[in-house]
């Protein structure tokens, strides 16, 4: 039996983060969902995290920072992170 590919999703806004965990999950990927970053690293080591779906603005956050700590951890810097955001200007932002 092939293991499932381990995503984590940090997402502030509950119903979203239900509905891309839905989506992933059918696509048949393990997803992990958190509404803010406390247990992040935690949660990375507990469950072999392969990839980080990030919102970019998360309520008392900035997802931009998170990322950078976590490029910046030599126990994370290997996992690829994907930033979202509904703002139209995330791009240049995160670039």
């Amino acid at each position: 039996m092939k293991e499932k590919r381990r995503i984590l999703v940090l997402e502030d806004d509950h119903m979203l983060g239900e509905m891309i965990e839905t989506l992933l999950g059918i696509r048949d990927f393990e997803v992990f969902v958190l509404n803010d970053s406390s247990q992040l690293v935690e949660v990375i080591h507990r469950h072999n995290i392969q990839l980080i779906l990030m919102d970019k603005v998360l309520h008392s956050e900035d997802g931009l920072d998170i990322c950078q700590q976590l490029k910046k951890n030599p126990s994370t810097v290997h996992i690829p992170v994907m930033m979202m955001s509904g703002h139209h200007d995330v791009k240049e932002i995160c670039i």
